[in-house]
């Protein structure tokens, strides 16, 4: 059996989660001792080099997704044109329809709505990161197979030990999130952290991964909001080594809609960073849980906050086990494995 990963995010500049999975989950499926490969639906002739956490990898051509009847392919962005002559086909579904919506409407919009409704229909199987995710797609006409798989980060590049950032001051309550999407409270989050200082007057914030085209409102509301956030640390885009503020870090609020853990909490707890996440019908483990209520997330910050300095080898130690327990790339490439000798 072959798997080919049909994606353009080697070939673009920049990080994202997606890029990240994408690298971590071929690399464990061929330390599982399967054949795995990249295919560009931008590159027919294929050709460069995919640089994963312990090897490179060539992008091939695409022929070598056809020239076998026993190929999975399986997709996280666009289509490429020989799509429909290609056998086995799994879609990965990245963004819950929330989000997928926020980006097509005014007044920059994309076709992103378009192609999630379409791929799970096109596709003969359709990969979800949440249950949440899996219940909105399963209700199209016509769907093939819907598939809900943890997703998981590397355990042995996301870890505890290593460099890290010194912060100033202390202690630090991290939000790394994109806040360009509904899915994710960072409203909450803001007015939460405000509450939460009420009682702990040294509870300091750590912001990253902040829009560009949202930067301003974001410091309009948290200036109007009296919130001592340390700024100068803050980042517009992505982090380059994100695993140093984890190290860093006292905990990380994960408010992402339904309960769902991001890639970014998982990071974080595999970094042995605790994390609070939302209730919600993806019953996802984390540190903490709390609803999407400033005064209930106040609370979860400060009980957690209470917990980390009572025992803080404690805490971190507890995050990492979570996330060996839950959340190894081996697991979710397992089940990409599982999935794919079904289709076959």
């Amino acid at each position: 059996m072959r798997l080919v990963h049909w994606t353009s995010k080697f070939s673009e500049a920049g990080i994202s989660g997606m890029k990240n999975t994408l690298v971590e989950l071929v690399e464990a499926e061929l330390e599982l001792g399967f054949e795995a490969g990249v295919c560009d639906p931008n590159q027919p002739e294929g050709g460069g080099e995919v640089q994963l956490r312990r090897r490179k990898l060539s992008v091939y051509p695409w022929t070598w997704a056809l020239e076998r009847p026993d190929t999975v392919n399986v997709f996280s962005g666009f289509i490429p044109k020989c799509f429909y002559e290609l056998k086995h086909t799994v879609q990965i579904q990245h963004g819950m329809p929330e989000y997928v919506l926020a980006m097509a409407l005014p007044p920059n919009p994309t076709n992103t709505m378009s192609i999630a409704l379409n791929y799970p229909i096109l596709c003969d199987a359709t990969v979800c990161w949440s249950r949440r995710e899996a219940e909105f797609w399963r209700a199209l006409e016509g769907v093939g197979r819907v598939e809900h798989i943890n997703r998981g980060v590397d355990l042995a590049f996301w870890r505890p030990e290593g460099d890290k950032v010194e912060l100033v001051f202390r202690p630090q309550v991290g939000f790394l999130e994109a806040m360009r999407a509904p899915v994710k409270s960072a409203l909450t989050f803001l007015f939460a952290l405000k509450l939460a200082q009420r009682r702990v007057k040294t509870l300091r914030a750590q912001f990253g991964c902040i829009e560009p085209n949202a930067a301003l409102v974001w410091t309009m509301i948290y200036t109007k909001l009296n919130l001592d956030l340390v700024i100068e640390n803050a980042v517009v885009g992505a982090l380059a080594e994100p695993w140093k503020f984890y190290r860093a870090l006292d905990m990380v609020v994960c408010p992402v809609l339904g309960g769902h853990i991001s890639r970014v909490g998982v990071e974080a707890m595999a970094s042995g960073c605790p994390v609070i996440a939302l209730e919600g019908s993806d019953d996802q483990v984390s540190s903490l849980k709390c609803r999407d209520s400033p005064e209930s997330m106040a609370d979860a910050m400060l009980k957690l906050w209470d917990m980390t300095q009572a025992d803080p080898k404690g805490a971190r130690g507890a995050a990492r086990r979570i996330a060996e327990q839950h959340y190894s790339i081996v697991d979710t490439a397992k089940a990409f494995i599982r999935l794919a000798e079904d289709l076959i």
